[in-house]
């Protein structure tokens, strides 16, 4: 089959799994943090979970080879300005993308506004490279690596905490109450 139609086809079906599941980054932080409502955190940290374990098993595996890139102060630049753009945006890049297919305008802004700035940052890449993004690099870091540990280790403790914020002993019905400062702040 023609890998492009492949990955039409894989778009579609991704892109209605993240429209029906209503499944956004920025909304789950959200709503984590001034609702209290966990469903897309919780959906958050699966994902990270089933990729992490995905992609250690094809690394494992030695199908693919991670090329880990180096951490500097561009980094936290970046992700601060994108973490911006997200608010701005009323959503993460997957959001903004199934909202503007709902026909939402104000989507359309700001995929506008994600193309300029790929297209400025591609045009500027060469110079930022060398005056600002490697001289304020400090190395090719991982979690796994700066806890020192193996990933496996790593993996199994998130699947452990998991398994027991999941399953783990649940309160009384009498310790429950629906008075937010008395409940203190519940996020599972």
């Amino acid at each position: 089959m023609n890998s492009l139609l492949v990955g039409f086809l894989f778009g579609v079906a991704f892109g209605a799994v993240l429209q029906r599941g209503r499944f956004c980054m920025a909304s789950a932080a959200r709503d984590l943090f001034l609702t209290k409502d966990t469903y897309l955190a919780k959906g958050v940290i699966y994902a990270i979970l089933f990729t992490s374990i995905g992609f250690f098993t094809v690394e494992s595996l030695g199908l693919i080879e991670f090329q880990i890139k180096p951490l500097g102060l561009h980094n936290v630049i970046g992700g601060s300005l994108f973490g911006v753009g997200m608010v701005l945006a009323g959503g993460c890049a997957s959001g903004v993308l199934f909202r503007a297919g709902e026909g939402y305008v104000s989507a359309y802004t700001a995929i506008l506004g994600v193309l300029t700035g790929m297209a400025g940052y591609a045009e500027f890449h060469q110079y930022l490279l060398g005056h600002f993004i490697e001289p304020t690099t400090v190395g090719k870091i991982t979690l796994y690596g700066w806890l020192g540990i193996h990933p496996w280790v790593l993996i199994i403790a998130m699947v452990v905490v998991v398994v027991a914020v999941k399953y783990g002993k649940k309160s009384d019905e009498s310790d429950r109450t629906d008075d937010p400062d008395k409940s203190g702040s519940r996020i599972w």
